[in-house]
């Protein structure tokens, strides 16, 4: 479960450094 969390926050943190906001928008909208 945590390692799943993780991984999304993990993902949405390395996009949000290319797509400016878009990656946290996203991560917010999964949460």
């Amino acid at each position: 479960m945590l390692d799943t969390i993780c991984d999304v926050l993990k993902s949405a943190y390395e996009r949000g450094w290319v797509f400016g906001t878009g990656g946290y928008l996203e991560i917010l909208e999964i949460l």
